[in-house]
């Protein structure tokens, strides 16, 4: 009976079960690379033994970027199933019942997810053994899969695995029905700053935040060798910026365009984006402009380049991807809202307008923010001589395009789904 209620529900939420398992499966193929070619004795960077600190150092925040991913992906899913738990549970549905339910389709998502991303790393193996005779000295060199890499893989794997069975089990005891109910709105609260200081004038903020935050691009040119310092630091300005600069910008934007319907429907929504969506844009931004201060400091080493740039290449989709997917759950929440403005006299020609100017202001906002960083920290390494422009270019490319490619699936996804059952009840 549970696991036929939980197949239904299942078939029912296709593209939040879909995202999820894209997420797993993406993780699992990523780290099952990785280790497979970082532990290879035979090109020099068997991890823990190598004498160059740095693999470890990428192996490190690979992992703790893919095991964010993961949990926060489960996160996501699973609390947008808390009012089906709670209507089973006001039901009358025992803890071992809505236990179950949660457990057989999250636990069903990741045995479909894990396999699949091992074939897939392992059908990958024949065009990276390309690459990496190309870029090697000597001719070609034959990766495939290492015992240890294989060990650590799984071993990573049942810990990610058995987190997640763990964190769902203490979701469903820990809560009750109301709080999970209410457990999306908790999670859009904005909390206070622990150093607000009310005496201290907007404008202040705002020249002290911007300033936290385009400072590090001089760093970028002066400093090259500190890059990955600034840049977080610069991560930091960007919560500044976003609290006290971008988001009372557009509510002024708002509040001067109240004649403008539609411009006040698109504006409010790019708003709300923002500030729900702010997590996952760190881990996006962190993670690529990491990758890329990485790279800068590590040009010598053909192998060592090898393994940053596939870092930087997985890790720029699988963060696009993961973008897209608490994106798409959060504009699934918008049905009423545009049922509302379809009531209220707006055409489908204007809501089609919303949605593109929404979606496409937030990605944008996105990939204009993580530009500003990634194009003057090429631009130093091409003025420099230590980087060509069109390795670049490349580098650019492949955080921009992900980026684009998730706005334009963001924006079929969401017109399916609020202008057909919004807009149209």
């Amino acid at each position: 009976m549970i696991f036929k209620e939980a197949m239904r529900s299942l078939k029912h939420d296709k593209s939040r079960a879909f995202f999820y398992w894209l997420t797993l499966m993406l993780t699992t193929t990523f780290m099952y690379l990785y280790f497979n070619i970082a532990m290879d004795e035979s090109i020099g960077m068997s991890l823990g033994e190598s004498s160059d600190n740095i693999i470890t150092i990428i192996t490190l925040i690979s992992v703790l970027i893919c095991c964010a991913d993961i949990f926060f992906a489960n996160d996501y899913y699973v609390k947008n199933k808390s009012k089906d738990l709670a209507v089973r549970l006001v039901s009358g549905a025992t803890y071992v019942h809505i236990a179950g339910y949660l457990l057989i389709q999250t636990s069903l998502l990741m045995l479909l997810a894990i396999p699949s991303g091992i074939l897939i790393a392992r059908f990958l193996m024949t065009p990276l053994n390309m690459i990496v005779a190309s870029v090697l000295p000597g001719g070609t060199h034959i990766i495939e899969p290492v015992p240890r890499g294989e060990l650590y893989t799984y071993v990573i794997l049942a810990f990610i695995v058995c987190w997640i069975v763990v964190m769902n089990l203490s979701f469903t005891y820990l809560n009750s029905a109301a709080s999970l109910i209410n457990q999306r709105n908790a999670s859009k609260g904005e909390k206070g700053s622990m150093f607000y200081l009310k005496s201290i004038p907007n404008w202040m903020r705002q020249i002290f935040w911007l300033f936290m935050f385009l400072a590090p691009v001089y760093t970028f040119y002066a400093n090259r060798d500190s890059i990955v310092l600034f840049a977080c630091i610069g991560m930091v300005g960007f919560n500044g910026i976003l609290r006290w600069i971008i988001r009372p910008f557009i509510t002024r934007m708002i509040s001067a365009g109240k004649s403008e319907p539609k411009r006040i429907a698109y504006l409010g929504f790019i708003r709300e984006d923002l500030q729900v969506m702010k997590f996952a844009m760190y881990l996006l931004l962190v993670s690529v402009i990491i990758m890329a201060s990485i790279l800068v400091t590590n040009q010598s080493n053909p192998m060592v380049k090898v393994m940053i740039t596939m870092s930087y290449i997985f890790l720029s989709v699988l963060q696009a991807m993961a973008l897209m997917f608490r994106y798409s759950t959060e504009l699934s929440e918008r049905k009423r809202h545009f049922a509302s403005l379809s009531r209220i006299g707006y055409t489908m020609k204007q809501l089609k307008s919303i949605t593109r100017k929404e979606v496409f202001g937030y990605y944008g906002s996105v990939l204009l923010i993580s530009m500003i960083y990634l194009i003057n920290i090429y631009i130093s390494l091409v003025s420099a001589g230590t980087m060509n422009t069109s390795f670049a270019i490349a580098l650019v490319l492949i955080v921009a395009i992900p980026l684009c490619i998730c706005a334009i699936g963001s924006l079929f996804y969401y017109r399916g789904i609020v202008l057909t059952e919004g807009a149209q009840s």
